[in-house]
């Protein structure tokens, strides 16, 4: 290359990262006023990437977290769980932070970022006996089983949540006792389905014994565990079969709901007997299951088929599923908009159904700003349909914060994150937070074709 035309790229390049320095420089002095202007400036030109608007995510991340105390510093670290693995640098830094700040990085990046487990054992012998408990994090040997156990049943729901994590690592059969107790006794919900999935990793004839004895006296939201760990690969040649026979004759619910779009995840047998996946008539009973639910069954019931049942693609498994299609599409007609449009989104996914599909909720999504409009026009983003841009830019200065953050959130699933760069500038905390978190996270978004 001509040292002119070298000299030239050189000076672009460094135009543009000045541009990229500045704003971020901007976002560091917390100047809520001149961050918008300048991310406006940046916007209208075209100039803001989004690398430039993660890298200023960051920066405004950061400063809320700094900024923030008491029962708003909980909220913060709250918001960001999203993008906690992409914000692991700031959190590394924060750690060394005294008291709750410290205290909560710490915490966020073992169960959300990138702490591997001996940095997490490193914390048994903290000063602040809030962090001790990161520790079980890092329970995953085999020297560790006995202490993982003991954590288990810890006085602190983290430390019990971190050694059942350590557990599904760890896929310890002699942790097969502790984690069923903990499946039915934790008075954390969260901690009995962590136990669920370490249950589920380990697999085996055992654990297949322990669950139906948890079905019997499971919660709604272990049913719904429950119900897709029969599906799963080392649960289901243990009994699977006829579990999930017994349950979709006999339940209704979201355990019930869940085991059945999991059969259909699930690798066919094709036929030839195998205990390894689900019969044929196994799948055609989910089937049934899944499309008296979608036709019949209560509001919520419906809500939460419509939205994990497997739709037909091209292949063998197409006429086994074309009924779950045909129920969709019925419930694209009535007349409760919420169902409405729950079912055009995923109508969405059908190539024969697309384009009517995307007309209703053009219709839905132009209408004054409302959950189901949001909803509307991010099944819109989401299959890229880029003429309801214009819509969402309007929404990111709307009164409500929710509907600021969908429209922003529409945004990222459009691949156009940057348009929204704005929202970091606003004036409520939790939006900059979590619209931080959402352009941070969407950084290296591959971009729609």
């Amino acid at each position: 290359m001509p040292p002119l035309r070298v000299a030239l790229a050189a000076a672009l390049v460094s135009s543009l990262m000045a541009c990229g320095s500045g704003v971020t420089q901007t976002a560091r002095r917390g100047d809520q006023a001149a961050l918008a202007t300048a991310l406006r400036a940046r916007i209208d030109d075209g100039s803001l990437t989004r690398g430039d608007a993660a890298d200023v995510a960051e920066v405004v991340l950061e400063r809320e977290l700094r900024a923030a105390s008491g029962a708003a510093l909980a909220a913060r670290f709250r918001e960001i769980v999203g993008c906690a693995n992409a914000l692991s640098g700031v959190l590394s830094n924060l750690e060394d932070a005294q008291g709750e700040l410290g205290a909560l990085a710490a915490w966020t990046r073992a169960r959300y970022g990138d702490m591997g487990a001996s940095e997490a054992r490193r914390y048994a012998r903290h000063s602040d006996e809030r962090r001790r408990g990161i520790a079980a994090f890092g329970l995953v040997r085999d020297e560790d089983a006995d202490a993982r156990r003991h954590a288990m049943v810890a006085r602190d729901a983290n430390e019990r949540r971190a050694a059942l994590r350590a557990s599904l690592v760890a896929r310890d059969a002699g942790d097969v006792e502790a984690l069923a107790e903990a499946a039915r006794l934790d008075p954390d919900m969260l901690a009995r389905t962590d136990a669920l999935r370490a249950l589920m990793a380990i697999g085996g004839p055992k654990v297949a014994t322990k669950l139906r004895d948890l079905w019997t006296g499971g919660d709604t939201g272990l049913r719904g565990d429950l119900g897709l760990a029969w599906a799963s690969p080392g649960l289901f040649p243990h009994g699977g079969e006829a579990a999930l026979v017994s349950l979709l004759t006999s339940e209704r619910g979201a355990g019930a709901i869940e085991a059945a779009a999991g059969v259909l995840r699930a690798r066919s047998d094709g036929g030839d007997g195998s205990r390894s996946a689900p019969s044929p008539a196994l799948r055609a009973l989910a089937v049934a299951f899944l499309s008296r639910t979608l036709s019949n069954d209560v509001r919520r019931g419906r809500l939460h088929a419509v939205a994990i049942a497997p739709l037909p693609r091209r292949g063998a498994e197409a006429p086994l599923l074309t009924p779950l299609l045909e129920a969709i599409r019925a419930l694209a007609k009535e007349d409760d908009l919420e169902l409405r449009v729950a079912a055009l989104s995923r109508l969405l996914e059908s190539e024969p159904d697309r384009a009517a599909a995307t007309r209703e909720l053009e219709v839905v999504g132009g209408r004054p700003q409302g959950p189901l409009s949001r909803r509307a026009l991010f099944a819109l983003a989401g299959a890229g349909h880029r003429s309801i841009q214009a819509w969402l830019e309007r929404d990111l200065v709307a009164p409500d914060p929710e509907a600021r953050l969908s429209a922003l959130l529409s945004l990222v699933a459009l691949d156009r994150g940057p348009r929204g760069a704005t929202l970091l500038a606003d004036q409520d905390p939790s939006v900059r937070t979590r619209a931080a978190c959402l352009l941070l996270a969407a950084g290296d978004r591959p971009k729609h074709r």
